[in-house]
């Protein structure tokens, strides 16, 4: 399993959707000293949130293999701590023949919104796993 989610010991999923739990990196080992202070949100929380819907496609779309299409809204909160654990709520909105809707939230440790997407949606290359 992915660093990002094996780090926090954390993730459960039933068909609807579920949670996984997610550290956030320090952004300057992500993006360099001098484009830290521009970021909100480091990319490796996003990017884990967006993990975990291919996770749950995985299990619950008959090991689909998958990529990101698009997102039709995305809200970006305060900005994570260096080292804070964060949790990640997927809802599985729609999984079809040849592509899947999920709806995201990611909250910080004191429950606070840092990332919200609604609409996040893959695009399904292949089911049945890696041939």
């Amino acid at each position: 399993m992915d660093r990002l989610f094996a780090a926090a010991n954390g993730t459960n999923f039933n068909a609807e959707g579920g949670w996984g739990r997610v550290l956030s990196l320090p952004m300057r080992d992500l993006v360099g000293d001098d484009r830290t202070r521009n970021w909100t949100v480091p990319s490796c929380v996003l990017d884990a949130a967006l993990y975990a819907c291919g996770i749950h496609l995985w299990l619950y779309g008959d090991r689909a293999i998958s990529l990101p299409r698009s997102i039709e809204r995305l809200e970006l909160g305060r900005t994570p701590r260096q080292g804070e654990v964060c949790t990640v709520h997927v809802a599985a909105r729609e999984i079809s023949k040849d592509s899947a809707w999920y709806d995201f939230t990611v909250l910080g440790d004191d429950r606070a919104v840092l990332i919200r997407a609604t609409g996040y949606r893959k695009v399904i290359l292949a089911r049945g796993g890696p041939a």
